[in-house]
């Protein structure tokens, strides 16, 4: 076999240093052939005309190495399986292809011991960057990131204390706001919150951002948030279901796509109709959400948003050292039959 050119070979054949070939396969040219390096035009095509002759092709890795990148970026989730998150993952596997980056993906499955694992692994691994889900708000693990001066972007969940982070969330007080305005307008006013009993900063915006609209409306006297582990089983929650009816509640606001799916499926479990029995208004997408009679209501975030903010955001604090900031996606309400108006 034929050996494969090395840049000690152009150098060689251009009749320049090494340096100066790495310079000239760096550089950007205008449209008269001039570099953007302090290398004279006519060098520079020596060594172009060199590499073409030779066949030479870049050592990327070599070239990673010697400007302090791997071309690689760890997406770290809270559970990789969850449709939302795949998709998510998906989408930034597509963005960074095309971008010539590879990813590694984690899950922490909420748990503050594995997601510190898994970020000093991909710190170990020389990422350039990490998108992540943060499954709680510690700060300490991201304390990590930032000594070894990673750029970090959280998708969808916040860590406050936390302020070299870029952040793409979504506007969790306007969605609050709509699903809590939609049963209202539909004739409902003891309008229940079910919500996981977990230290994550949406889950607790959105608990607060729902007080806040039913204050807003007059609806105080209703407003309570039932609080429930993540691990519920469906007799537990056909236990919270029954003790929510029984204290008069006509209509919930599930704010995340798991709790609003154990829901639904307590609620057939019980043998109930929506809306007649319980207006339901969910959270995210899910094909199940279609396919049930009635179909479900649900707080829409686009997943195509998400992962290209993030991946974008995270792109240039890596390659152009861009601050961090903060963008705020806007959520619209998908209207069906599980939040019909009351009759």
């Amino acid at each position: 076999m034929k050996k494969r050119a090395t840049i000690k070979d152009v150098a060689k054949e251009a009749g320049v240093s090494i340096a100066l070939v790495s310079m000239v396969m760096h550089a950007k040219f205008d449209e008269n052939g001039n570099p953007d390096c302090n290398v004279r035009k006519e060098t520079a095509r020596k060594v172009l005309d060199a590499v073409e002759k030779l066949k030479y092709i870049p050592n990327k890795a070599a070239a990673q190495i010697s400007n302090g990148r791997s071309g690689i970026i760890a997406v770290i989730t809270s559970d990789i399986a969850s449709s939302f998150f795949s998709e998510i993952c998906r989408q930034i596997e597509n963005l960074a292809y095309e971008a010539g980056l590879s990813v590694i993906f984690a899950s922490s499955d909420e748990k503050v011991e594995k997601f510190d694992n898994v970020v000093t692994s991909a710190i170990k691994l020389g990422v350039d960057g990490m998108i992540i889900v943060p499954p709680t708000t510690n700060v300490e693990t991201m304390r990590k990131i930032e000594e070894f001066d990673i750029p970090a972007v959280f998708l969808e969940r916040d860590i406050p204390d936390y302020a070299p982070a870029g952040r793409v969330t979504l506007d969790n007080r306007k969605a609050c706001e709509l699903a809590v305005q939609h049963l209202y307008d539909g004739g409902y006013r003891n309008i229940g919150q079910i919500s996981y009993d977990m230290n994550i900063s949406t889950i607790h915006k959105k608990d607060e951002y729902y007080i806040e609209k039913m204050n807003g409306l007059g609806l105080g006297q209703y407003a309570k948030v039932r609080k429930v582990p993540h691990a519920i089983d469906d007799n537990a929650m056909e236990k919270v279901l029954r003790t929510a009816l029984d204290e008069g509640v006509e209509a919930l606001f599930l704010p995340t796509k798991r709790v609003t799916l154990r829901v639904i499926k307590a609620a057939r479990r019980m043998g109930l109709t929506l809306p007649r029995d319980l207006a339901v208004v969910g959270f995210d997408h899910s094909d199940v959400f279609d396919i049930y009679e009635p179909a479900v209501s649900y707080i829409y975030q686009s997943i195509p948003d998400l992962a290209r903010e993030s991946f974008t955001m995270l792109l240039e604090m890596i390659s152009d050292h861009s601050k961090a900031r903060h963008t705020v996606l806007e959520p619209s309400i998908v209207c069906q039959g599980s939040s019909a108006p009351k009759k």
